[in-house]
């Protein structure tokens, strides 16, 4: 006997909704993408339902290759999202570790959107809770922002600016910086990012794929061992130049950049600081090759 069709998970419990009642596809299709929301792992939406962001949950059986084969030769249109579950990778992906960032961070991207939104300035963002396990202060802007991402990876070993090392077991490393630029995003300066690696151990050796997104610009910067690198989803094709045109420096003190300046004489042509660097490429297409060290 083939498993539900259907199961509701609400108030902490499932229940099996009678597959004879069905669901209305075009009901389901007219109602607005704030009131319905769509994700290929059950865990997540249920965990969306125990945070208090959705009333409920229906986690449906996945449709089979033989279901879709047949309404495809009767010349029918399956249900929205009735293949969800089966979405393609990022055109980065060609790995397992890769795959799972894929498929993992751009929920971890909406739950950090929605403490930037709960935390809406200075005010909110800037309180510090505690000394981080990387030396700095943790603020309530890296802490909430660590906690949502966090969420999404409670099944593997993680390295976090803010928690330090949790080891889990498992075959893979995530390292994680969930607010790459705190010092703005608690200014409210949209330059910052969430910044995810996913590797086979715990060396820089081991990093299998990258994933970085940028809440300024929103774009979304991939890159895979093995398997290239793209923005948006379209590969970046271009290589380098040899020689490095400008050289953009940030780090939390000056001290930091007068220390590394001098060693960078013949490498780069020009050094700018990150944020004019940052002016500079938004109102002119980059001459060279654009390199930043921390």
């Amino acid at each position: 006997m083939p498993p539900p069709g259907l199961v509701l998970y609400r108030n902490g419990r499932y229940s099996v909704v009678d597959h004879q009642a069905g669901t209305d596809p075009e009901a389901v299709a007219e109602l607005d993408a704030e009131v319905v929301g769509y994700t290929p792992l059950a865990s997540e939406a249920v965990a969306a339902v125990d945070r208090g962001e959705a009333e409920a949950a229906f986690l449906l059986r996945p449709v089979t290759v033989d279901e879709v084969r047949a309404v495809a030769e009767r010349g029918e249109v399956m249900p929205q999202k009735s293949t969800y579950f089966y979405r393609s990778s990022s055109p980065a992906c060609s790995s397992i570790p890769c795959d799972r960032l894929a498929r993992t961070v751009p929920a971890a991207v909406r739950d950090v959107e929605g403490v930037l939104r709960e935390l809406p300035g200075r005010a909110e963002r800037e309180p510090v809770r505690r000394r981080g396990e990387g030396g700095d202060d943790t603020t309530e802007i890296d802490a909430r922002a660590e906690e949502a991402v966090l969420r999404h990876f409670e099944d593997v070993s993680v390295v976090s600016e803010e928690v330090g090392e949790l080891r889990r077991g498992g075959a893979h490393v995530v390292v994680v910086d969930p607010i790459d630029g705190s010092l703005n995003a608690k200014r409210g300066i949209p330059f910052f990012s969430l910044s995810v690696a996913i590797a086979g151990g715990w060396t820089m050796d081991d990093v299998q794929a990258g994933y970085v997104y940028d809440f300024g610009s929103r774009e979304e910067w991939w890159a895979e061992r093995g398997g290239g690198a793209f923005l948006n989803g379209e590969p970046l094709l271009e290589l380098p130049k040899e020689r490095i045109e400008i050289l953009a420096f940030e780090a939390t003190k000056t001290s930091y950049v007068a220390e590394q300046a001098a060693a960078m004489v013949g490498i780069a042509y020009r050094l700018r600081s990150w944020a004019r660097s940052r002016c500079r490429s938004a109102t002119s297409p980059p001459a060279g090759s654009t390199a930043s060290a921390r």
